[in-house]
């Protein structure tokens, strides 16, 4: 995260909480659902990121405002159950990461102002209802991981002979996944490639794929991002991957 996108996102923060931060004595709580594990460095330092950027505007915490990091390992069981201790606790803004995250906060908190992160079709998704103005009790950052669908496809494309498939691995349990995936053969077939697209559905699901892309003799593999293939860090063993 750049320090002009954590600065944004944090006077985003301020501007959600708005005149709450004033009229109560105690910092108002902000509920922040990471994606990942608190036990990953690189996880732990997009958590950082955000923290550095609210101290860049000003914002101290436990004075003006309380911030709880709130872990859930992308289980959405465990996501709800967050969700409602922080209502419980009178959060008065949750900030979550990802799709996932952010389709469930919604879920459990139909009232509660939310700002998400890095959701990549908000519009498609019903999170927001406009781009330009969301309104309702949700905003955000939206990511342009789909939009980058075409150069993965050409990048795969330049490190493979003339007319050879690029092979395609993502995760059908995403919310988003479908999105993206279209995305990117719809800039495959501008493109003149032969996308040959692979789905996994479980973790379990992921050495019988890569079994299937050696015997296919697959050279390069692209994976599509997503909280999946995140979280489990997937990727080929005996391929190059995009």
């Amino acid at each position: 995260m750049t320090r002009r996108a954590r600065a944004a996102l944090a006077l985003i923060v301020i501007l959600a909480l708005g005149a709450s931060t004033s009229a109560q004595s105690a910092p108002p709580l902000v509920g922040f659902l990471p994606l990942g594990s608190p036990n990953d460095a690189y996880d732990v330092s997009l958590v950082k990121a955000f923290r550095d950027g609210l101290r860049e505007v000003g914002v101290v915490e436990d004075r003006d405002i309380a911030l709880e990091v709130a872990w859930t390992r992308g289980d959405p069981d465990q996501l709800a159950q967050v969700v409602i201790k922080l209502k419980q606790r009178g959060a008065l803004l949750l900030v979550p990461t990802g799709t996932d995250n952010s389709m469930g906060v919604k879920r459990q908190a139909p009232t509660t102002p939310i700002l998400f992160i890095s959701v990549g079709n908000p519009l498609g998704l019903g999170l927001v209802e406009n781009l330009g103005r969301p309104g309702g009790h949700v905003t955000g950052f939206a990511d342009n991981l789909a939009d980058l669908g075409g150069k993965y496809v050409q990048f795969a494309s330049e490190l493979l002979k003339p007319g050879a498939p690029v092979h395609y691995l993502w995760y059908d349990g995403w919310t988003d996944g479908h999105h993206r995936l279209q995305v990117t053969e719809r800039a495959a077939q501008s493109l003149g490639v032969n996308l040959r697209p692979r789905s996994i559905s479980k973790i379990a699901d992921i050495d019988e794929a890569m079994a299937g892309l050696k015997k296919a003799g697959a050279p390069v593999v692209i994976i599509q991002p997503s909280p999946f293939t995140y979280l489990h860090r997937v990727a080929p063993v005996s391929s190059r991957q995009v």
